[in-house]
């Protein structure tokens, strides 16, 4: 390891302070977004159920509009799911899950780096 002089350890020891203040920022507007997110979450069924009722489609605010909105997403593929199917289309449990377990073992991974705090709950205000 190369020799450090006083004036880059303290470049980088205020770095680290710089981003442990920001990671502290961001942990606060987190829980705050938690908690209305929370908020808005409790109030939306009931929203939801008297537009249902009473069949209106948008309201319009200041603000834009809540606009009452069906849509159709496909569940993720699981590997009960893949190998029920493939079972399934094969006319074979076994075969099914060997083709299962092929699939998921040769999945392609991607690496990802990252930094990150790991602090204890009890000492984070």
């Amino acid at each position: 390891m190369a020799q450090l002089d006083d004036f880059e350890i303290q470049e980088f020891k205020k770095l680290v302070q710089k981003w442990l203040s920001i990671d502290d920022d961001i942990r606060k507007l987190k829980e705050a977004e938690k908690n209305l997110n929370k908020a808005k979450k409790d109030l939306t069924p009931a929203i939801l159920a008297f537009m249902a009722k009473n069949q209106i489609e948008d309201i319009g605010s200041n603000n834009g509009k809540l606009k009452y909105s069906v849509t159709l997403h496909k569940k993720p593929l699981s590997k009960d799911f893949l190998i029920e199917k493939l079972s399934s289309y094969l006319n074979n449990q076994k075969k099914g899950e060997e083709i299962t377990g092929y699939l998921l073992e040769n999945r392609e991974v991607e690496e990802k780096i990252n930094l990150r705090r790991v602090i204890s709950r009890k000492n984070f205000n």
